[in-house]
């Protein structure tokens, strides 16, 4: 559990009872910078650490509104530790309204964690997003929501790392969320071969935040709700 202390993410600077919102680069384009919104929720006793995460896939709205609503409504006096939310963290994808894949460079960030730092521009996204929020996060949770062309019966995905204790606790973080299905995904076994091309998706949870989190010990889940954008 984690102890009362200020804590740094980009732009942000939080202390304990306050909460503080900014930006956090993560890549460049030609002519301007990539940044992800991002805010910090700090109670004034000590806690666990949760991230949560929205907006991989541009168009899955659901979730970036639901993460949106979190920071509107979430205060410091009403929580202890901390949470970090990040509600959009492909902006590119989401100002040309591009179907799972960052237009820059056709990449779905969904798989390319934990990412590379000589990648293309997904893949160096996916580093920065990799590297602050598991530097800090007790567990993580990403939210999907069906994008444009999806209608899907809601679902939460957790890992089989092998590691019991990582594995029981992402079970209990899925089920937390009122959905019927709650589904294991196969162990993550490879971090390099790097993300799906076009509109496909991992068959495993190799590449994922969820799965490659879990991987490293800290408990994730990952959630689909919604339909249509």
């Amino acid at each position: 559990m984690s102890t009362l202390k200020t804590i740094h993410i980009g732009d942000v600077t939080s202390s304990p009872g306050e909460k503080r919102s900014g930006h956090l680069k993560v890549g460049e384009k030609a002519a301007s910078s990539i940044e992800l919104p991002v805010t910090i929720i700090q109670g004034k006793e000590p806690g666990p650490t949760l991230a949560v995460l929205a907006g991989e896939h541009g168009c899955e709205y659901c979730g970036i509104f639901a993460a949106v609503q979190i920071i509107k409504d979430v205060r410091p006096e009403n929580i202890k530790g901390t949470l970090v939310v990040i509600p959009l963290a492909n902006p590119p994808a989401f100002e040309e309204r591009a179907l799972f894949v960052n237009p820059i460079d056709v990449v779905n960030i969904y798989a390319s964690y934990p990412g590379s730092k000589e990648g293309t521009i997904s893949y160096i996204m996916a580093n920065r997003i990799f590297s602050e929020l598991t530097a800090i996060a007790d567990s993580i949770i990403h939210l999907h929501g069906a994008d444009y062309n999806e209608s899907l019966v809601p679902f939460n995905y957790y890992a089989r790392t092998g590691n019991s204790k990582v594995d029981s606790m992402s079970q209990k973080l899925a089920s937390c969320f009122p959905v019927d299905y709650v589904l294991e995904a196969e162990k993550p076994t490879d971090v390099t071969t790097g993300s799906p091309k076009g509109t496909s998706y991992a068959a495993t949870a190799a590449g994922t935040l969820y799965g490659e989190a879990s991987a490293k010990g800290i408990p994730a889940t990952m959630c689909e709700s919604g339909r249509e954008g």
